[in-house]
């Protein structure tokens, strides 16, 4: 685990390495991205709707579609609330199966 222990360029070079990027909502999604990772994106109290998704077409995002999100355009320092549902309601087997299922994706092309 390099979580904090590594500076802008530093992480950059450990995700080249990585097969996928798994991150939530912020720019360790975007920087896997920009390496050329594939990222699975968790996305809480901001929606990937607002140009926050990282670019490109390999990636996914893992959200609870709920009638309170986003509560602000960068979320929100307390939930409305005082549930956390749109994260604790982000079942393990959700992103599990996003990652397995973008892993999967390049196997058809030699990836």
């Amino acid at each position: 685990m390099a979580a904090g222990e590594l500076s802008l360029l530093p992480a950059a070079a450990l995700m080249e390495r990585c097969r996928l990027v798994l991150s939530n909502d912020s720019a360790a999604a975007h920087l896997g991205a920009a390496v050329g990772r594939p990222v699975v994106a968790i996305f809480g109290p901001t929606v990937p709707d607002f140009g926050f998704a990282p670019f490109g077409e390999q990636h996914l995002s893992v959200q609870k579609q709920m009638d309170c999100r986003p509560c602000g355009i960068h979320g929100g320092r307390r939930c409305p609330r005082k549930t956390l549902a749109c994260m604790k309601e982000i079942t393990a087997d959700q992103v599990l199966n996003a990652v397995v299922a973008m892993l999967n994706r390049g196997k058809g092309d030699g990836g």
